[in-house]
């Protein structure tokens, strides 16, 4: 079967100010090391070099290239940043007692003995 032709990469065309901070973290040496590799990738993509070349010179995965040119393009100089990300939600101390004592019921145990579990 014939290998599938890998899907065009999204052109990326940056302002002359957004290249400008594009290039200063690219460069600066206080950049966090990620959002310096995510501007070198957007920088080397705004050149038009192709995914896997860009991979190979930053040294990331062609598919972590592919994330932040399509996440530079569709939102520009914010997409490069980190998005926020969920919290596990709050669970008290009772609703993890709770769900220990079901568990440990569910597989069999006596409530005496789940209940001396979840004393400790």
């Amino acid at each position: 079967m014939p290998a599938m032709p890998a899907a065009a990469a999204r052109p990326v065309s940056p302002t002359a100010a957004e290249r400008h901070r594009l290039k200063k973290a690219a460069r600066g040496h206080k950049t966090a090391h990620r959002l310096r590799v995510r501007a070198q990738i957007v920088l080397h993509a705004a050149r038009g070099l192709p995914n896997t070349r860009i991979a190979e010179r930053v040294d990331v995965h062609v598919d972590t290239v592919r994330t932040w040119r399509s996440r530079f393009a569709e939102l520009g100089l914010p997409g490069p940043a980190d998005r926020k990300r969920g919290v596990a939600p709050f669970l008290s101390p009772a609703t993890v007692r709770r769900r220990l004592a079901r568990d440990a019921l569910g597989l069999g145990l006596s409530r005496c003995c789940a209940s001396r579990i979840l004393i400790k």
